[in-house]
């Protein structure tokens, strides 16, 4: 029996994560040392005192980008994963500007004095050892590509002999047999292009006439290709999901009821939360047998309903009066606490869910009911016998009342007109009044100022 590929493939894979593990312990020792020996010997270097910082901050970065890698495989997404992605992006670049700057200060002083009293003094182990850490990086990224190369060719190589060996065999293959040639011939689809395809119903707009037995149908070249479309389903309503609730839904139902919502809704909510189940047979049989048991079983089997439980809130809730009728034989009775909680709370109750403390009362005042819902739970209503009211004379009273209340407002309104019109006359006078008198002035500004006239100038 052949090994699967996974079992092929797990010694290699193993391997690999080994010595991915094992470089990157040694390449964070390297930096941390690094670090150690930029800290030492920082300013010691007076040809080149770039060389320590050099140290500190390519030990610094790379420590750092290290880190973000591995907590990059706990924020899978989210804001962290996008932050941690432009963090890594950012140091990347930055590492790589830091390591070009270093080549340039490491490799324009070699070979450097090792002597403190010479010219170009460099401390030895801080040279040295930035020397040797460019090298080596620019050792592996070489190595690197020239394996990616050869691994390149390799695949290269390996396609082209595949290709070369299954031509061979389709050939092969097609001097066996004409139907295998047509198999092979046929594309592959690949299902993550494919679009979703959808079913349309047309038919023809010119019906084809009749043909002979044994013969082929004759087809117009163009009217017979003329269609008109009679169903989409993409576009089609889409039909609702049946369902059982296994709980009580708001604005949907109770336990058992069997309820039509939206495909997305049954999906997504209905379904995973268990709030209702698919009504296969065996689903609508339990649920039958657990309504029967609800009618008809023991008082402490049962469970209330939606409804009923509504019913009992709106119970606890609700007071009910009743006016007593003028005739002296009116009883509060049985039939007509149902006859008034029929009118007054638009309640239906059946004479033997309907309970009193007194068989019929005639006197005022407070009493109470219990009504029993279902069977299974009771409430006890407050009720209250009232004097008789005569609503067609409190509305007279109503009316009498709003009459000379009205007249009153007419009157009210009358004098205040009357008083507008009086002052307005007022005004009126005074405006002709002031009128008269400004005429009077000008009239005798005008004799005052007149010229004499030419009899008093002949005289």
């Amino acid at each position: 029996m052949n090994p699967s590929p996974d079992v092929e493939r797990s010694p290699q894979k193993a391997v690999l994560i080994s010595t991915a593990v094992v470089l990157n312990i040694i390449w964070w020792m390297v930096m941390i040392a690094a670090i150690g020996v930029g800290t030492v010997h920082l300013g010691h270097c007076p040809l080149q005192p770039y060389i320590p910082i050099y140290l500190i901050v390519l030990g610094v970065s790379s420590i750092c980008s290290l880190t973000l890698t591995y907590a990059k495989s706990i924020w899978d997404d989210g804001f962290a994963c996008i932050l941690s992605h432009g963090c890594m992006a950012i140091l990347h670049l930055f590492s790589f500007c830091w390591f070009i700057a270093g080549n340039f200060w490491v490799y324009s002083i070699y070979p450097p004095n090792y002597t403190p009293e010479g010219p170009r003094y460099c401390q030895k182990t801080a040279y040295q050892f930035a020397f040797i850490v460019t090298t080596v990086v620019w050792a592996s990224l070489v190595l690197a590509c020239c394996c990616g190369c050869s691994f390149s060719a390799m695949t290269c190589c390996t396609t082209i002999v595949a290709r070369h060996c299954w031509r061979r065999c389709s050939v092969n293959m097609w001097s066996s047999g004409r139907v295998l040639q047509e198999l092979l011939r046929q594309p592959v689809r690949s299902f993550s292009l494919t679009r979703a395809q959808n079913t349309v119903v047309v038919e023809r707009w010119w019906q084809v006439p009749l043909s002979k037995v044994g013969s082929p149908p004759r087809l117009h070249p163009r009217r017979h290709r003329i269609y008109k479309l009679v169903e989409d389903t993409k576009n089609a309503p889409k039909e609702k999901m049946e369902l059982i609730l296994t709980q009580t839904v708001p604005k949907l139902g109770g336990r058992g009821d069997t309820v039509f919502v939206k495909k997305s809704v049954g999906r997504n909510k209905l379904l995973p939360e268990g709030l209702a189940v698919y009504p296969s047979p065996e689903n609508k049989q339990i649920f039958a047998e657990e309504l029967r048991l609800l009618r008809e079983g023991k008082v402490e089997e049962r469970v209330q309903t939606r409804t009923g439980q509504l019913t009992v809130e709106f119970l606890k809730r609700s007071k009910l009066r009743i006016n007593k009728m003028p005739s002296d034989e009116f009883q509060v009775t049985k039939e007509v606490v149902r006859r008034q909680l029929l009118k007054k709370l638009q309640l239906v109750v059946p004479p033997h869910a309907l309970s009193l403390p007194f068989e019929s009362v005639k006197d005022l005042g407070d009493y109470w009911c219990e009504i029993t819902v279902n069977g299974i739970e009771t409430v006890r209503v407050p009720m209250s016998v009232l004097p008789y009211e005569d609503r067609s004379a409190r509305r007279r009273e109503q009316a009498d009342i709003s009459e000379p209340a009205d007249a009153e407002e007419a009157v009210v309104k009358a004098v205040s007109d009357a008083a507008v019109e009086a002052e307005a006359g007022k005004d009126c006078d005074a405006s002709a009044s002031a009128g008269a008198s400004a005429a009077e002035s000008t009239q005798t500004n005008e004799e005052t100022t007149a010229p004499p006239s030419d009899s008093h100038k002949k005289g």
